[in-house]
């Protein structure tokens, strides 16, 4: 759409002279680019019973803890550092939550 068009529109729905809109300068609004994310990876584990992702540490600067909390079967586990490895936060899989069969 050109600005003669956008001038044009604007005096049509608010019933002004067309001279009127242009003198008042309606411009398109220009929408700012998005910032590239450029977070630091975090560190994550497998659960060894669920297999769902665990988060660790949420950039380089934290400390390891010493147990990995898996939140999706409520399970607390050790872990070496050899099976931490990073992955942007943007991939990280979100596992479905598990489901208990229905007692009969």
């Amino acid at each position: 759409m050109t600005s003669t068009l956008l001038h044009a529109a604007v005096a049509r729905v608010t019933g002004d002279a067309l001279a009127t809109v242009e003198r008042l300068g309606f411009r398109f609004k220009r929408r700012a680019k998005p910032e590239k994310f450029t977070d630091d990876p975090v560190a994550v584990i497998d659960c060894p019973c669920c297999g769902g992702t665990v988060v660790l540490a949420w950039n380089r600067k934290d400390d390891l803890p010493e147990f990995a909390d898996c939140r999706r079967c409520e399970t607390i586990f050790p872990y070496s550092e050899r099976e931490v490895y990073e992955i942007d936060l943007l991939n990280v899989t979100v596992p479905e939550p598990l489901s208990c069969a229905r007692a009969a």
